[in-house]
């Protein structure tokens, strides 16, 4: 619980407003290392359902996160993005996951 509620503090400096899609820095750095919780979540080019998704992490995947997006007047972030790197190939998928599925 600790560790998420540091992650969690260290990324409001870096949240971006609601309905802004921004790429990623050229030098990201990490904020945040955490586990996708989900059996399985899409990591995609944008936060938004509606994007393309980009691959899938799995339950267990870590997620090097670098930003959030936090909504005006939200306490928590809605979407996180990061390098997910799957333990099953170790293919790297960066882009933005549903925050739900990430801690």
């Amino acid at each position: 619980m600790n560790r998420r509620i540091t992650a969690t503090a260290a990324a409001c400096a870096l949240a971006i407003p609601l309905g802004v899609a921004a790429a990623a820095p050229a030098s990201a750095t990490t904020v945040a290392h955490l586990n996708v919780i989900c059996s399985a979540v899409n990591i995609r080019t944008s936060p938004t359902t509606a994007a393309t998704a980009l691959g899938v992490g799995y339950k267990g995947d870590p997620d090097a996160v670098t930003k959030g997006l936090l909504p005006k007047g939200a306490t928590a972030f809605t979407w996180l993005y990061g390098a997910v790197t799957r333990a099953s190939d170790h293919k790297k998928i960066t882009g933005w996951a549903i925050a739900s599925c990430i801690h």
